[in-house]
């Protein structure tokens, strides 16, 4: 009777952990639900979205920050790598996975990033960014193709965006006009209405070259090299994201709400003037140069370094020069262009006020001040954010309040700030940047392998330096010093 007793509790008790340990097994994320069906769209499609991207046999890593990181088309297993689950879908390719927290991966987006000899993008997922199917497919894949375009387009020149004069209202109320009439023909392509289509095209490269006339040269150096990188990025990411939408007419809502979120009171804010009208208006001349059936992918990525979108609009249009002076001028006496004015000199008061404003309570939070002085050499930043970022002094300052991660790397080291505020300022010049962040706690400070407490007072120098906390984390191999007094850490790293 015990005998039997002993096997019934036996068998109840195995019974009871292998249905715990199968309700435990974890779902299949969603993500990579995801990427299978983005794998299967290229290998269907790729070639038709653009000639030798393919994203199904591309090297990639994508990652959910301290759950799991997925390699595809890697030649070899990373250490500590396994086999993707049985139950997550088939890929179709090469896939490695890996369990947990790996490295210094904590959202951020990573390009050439090194994984045991791989180099390939590292492509954060923060659940919180992508609420939608299609809103994830399309990051993914115009991330993915920024680093297809570092070994297969030529160079795009390179001008800080800190530079950019996001405060003349001129250039605001200007750069508003092409993107009302880039929306516009937007709008008569999905009618199928060439001419009308031709003619808001025709309205767009006139103020354009006359705008580009009038500003400083910057603004157009900057705006060619950022559009052909970003606006064929764009144009790749939404032709896959196309895929996830039940129907054509949301698709279009969707490209067309890429617009309306970037004009604020008659005109682009100062937060979108610099990069954010990037992408819709350099996704309007790449898919307004498809509407009229030209072939501009291949020239577009021989001549990165030049305004090849542009110039391929007025010539396969075939626009009158004068015919474009004249648009230009009459537009500009318009009531469109004196509103857009009005609407960026009050845009321009009300960005300098926010920014006095949420800096001031920035600065006088409570907590601790941890402040870091960096060399910029080889520094690579990665930054996403929820509020907007200000930027000061020609684009030497640069604040936002709300960071959802802010990320520094150098060769020896890595300095993380999460959810909170940073304010950045940069000498150029002299190859420095400061950044300084506030923390009420503080979880571990490693110095030279020795746990220290921020009542040490006194300078303190280092040769390794760890910071592990919730909302800091850095990691430092290299010679510095770190100055702690009442309320405030610097930590400073040598050149």
């Amino acid at each position: 009777m015990k005998s039997l007793q002993y096997r019934l509790s036996f068998t109840f008790i195995t019974f009871i952990l292998v249905r715990t340990l199968s309700f435990a097994q974890p779902e299949v994320p969603q993500q990579v639900v995801i990427i299978s069906e983005i794998l299967d769209e290229f290998r269907k499609n790729g070639d038709s979205i653009w000639p030798g991207f393919d994203f199904s046999s591309q090297t990639v890593l994508v990652y959910e920050p301290n759950n799991w990181v997925l390699l595809l088309n890697a030649e070899s297993r990373p250490k500590g790598f396994e086999n993707i689950p049985g139950e997550w879908p088939d890929l179709g390719a090469t896939s490695y996975v890996y369990f947990g927290k790996y490295k210094d991966l904590s959202g951020q987006l990573t390009f050439n990033y090194d994984i045991d000899g791989h180099t390939t993008v590292a492509i954060g997922l923060i659940s919180s960014n992508f609420s939608i199917d299609y809103q994830l497919a399309e990051y993914i894949v115009h991330e993915s193709f920024h680093q297809f375009q570092a070994s297969e387009f030529n160079s795009f020149p390179y001008y800080r965006e800190e530079y950019y004069p996001i405060l003349n209202p001129e250039n605001a109320a200007m750069a508003f006009l092409e993107m009302s009439f880039g929306r516009k023909a937007i709008l008569s392509m999905i009618q199928n209405n060439t001419n009308e289509t031709k003619e808001m095209i025709a309205r767009f490269c006139a103020i354009r070259k006359d705008r580009w006339s009038q500003m400083d040269p910057f603004i157009q150096n900057f705006e060619i090299g950022l559009e052909n990188k970003e606006a064929t990025a764009e144009y790749v990411g939404k032709s896959i994201a196309k895929v996830f939408f039940p129907n054509e007419q949301e698709y279009w809502d969707w490209i067309l709400e890429g617009f309306n979120r970037r004009i604020a009171n008659h005109t682009i804010a100062p937060t979108d003037v610099a990069r954010n009208k990037v992408y819709p208006i350099g996704l309007t001349q790449a898919l307004i140069l498809d509407f009229f059936q030209v072939d501009w992918k291949s020239a577009t990525s021989k001549a990165a370094e030049t305004d090849a979108l542009f110039q391929m609009l007025i010539d396969s249009l075939d626009f009158d020069q004068k015919y474009l002076d004249a648009t230009a001028l009459e537009l500009l006496e318009g009531k469109e262009y004196s509103q857009a004015l009005e609407g960026s000199n009050q845009l321009t008061e009300e960005y300098k006020f926010e920014f006095n404003s949420q800096f001031e309570e920035f600065k006088h939070q409570e907590g601790i001040q941890f402040e870091f002085v960096v060399p910029s050499n080889g520094l690579s930043r990665s930054r996403s954010s929820s509020s907007s970022r200000y930027y000061l002094r020609s684009g030497k300052d640069i604040f936002c309040k709300d960071y959802k991660i802010y990320s520094l790397k150098g060769a020896d080291f890595i300095i993380q700030v999460f959810k909170n505020g940073v304010f950045e300022t940069n000498d150029y010049k002299g190859k420095q940047k400061v950044v300084y962040s506030f923390h009420r706690n503080i979880g571990k400070v490693i110095l030279n392998n020795r746990e220290v407490t921020l009542s040490e007072n006194g300078v303190h120098g280092f040769m390794t330096l760890e910071i592990i906390d919730q909302g800091l984390s850095c990691k430092i191999d290299r010679k510095g010093v770190m100055l702690i007094q009442e309320g405030k850490v610097q930590v400073v790293i040598y050149p």
